[in-house]
């Protein structure tokens, strides 16, 4: 039987979880930033080990995030499809097809990964022993925010959610 896990992408992804009614939810950060400057390697170093055990178990992740220029933001549309051809090629051996904003970008993408740093993949190759699944199960949650940038909201958005839960 596979989990449903959800992930809030900090630090826009704080929006979705009360407009969702989320009660179980775990923080990750693909950051935009990174993907703006594909700086690839510490995005995939940097991913949340509770994140990467959980798709290795086969659960269902769902990632939330929220942008302010568009509805999906560069973490989703850049930064995931990169996650997934890495671990489908690391860990199951998978060539795929990655489309990101209607272009194909599998020959990017290869030369992206081969150009991993050695740490990176021994990092990803570890939780490859927990391995039981046949595919990555990663479903995003997008949606425009007005509230960028604005750590206050933010903060009382977390600070509501802890005396709720109190």
């Amino acid at each position: 039987m596979r989990l449903i896990k959800n992930y809030i992408n900090l630090t826009n992804g704080i929006e979705a979880i009360s407009l969702y009614d989320l009660t179980d939810y775990s923080f990750i950060r693909i950051k935009s930033t990174y993907c703006e400057q594909k700086l690839w390697d510490k995005i995939l170093i940097e991913l949340d080990n509770d994140l990467l055990i959980n798709l290795a178990l086969g659960n269902i992740c769902n990632i939330y995030d929220f942008s302010n220029g568009s509805s999906v933001p560069r973490s989703i549309w850049q930064g995931v499809p990169l996650i997934e051809f890495v671990l489908n090629l690391c860990w199951l051996g998978k060539e795929t097809k990655p489309i990101v904003r209607g272009h194909n970008v599998k020959r990017y993408f290869d030369f992206c990964y081969k150009n991993l740093s050695k740490r990176t993949i021994k990092k990803l190759k570890y939780f490859k022993k927990f391995l039981y699944t046949d595919r990555l199960n990663i479903n995003c949650i997008t949606a425009q925010t007005i509230n960028d940038g604005d750590y206050d909201y933010y903060g009382s958005c977390l600070l509501q959610e802890v005396l709720l839960n109190d």
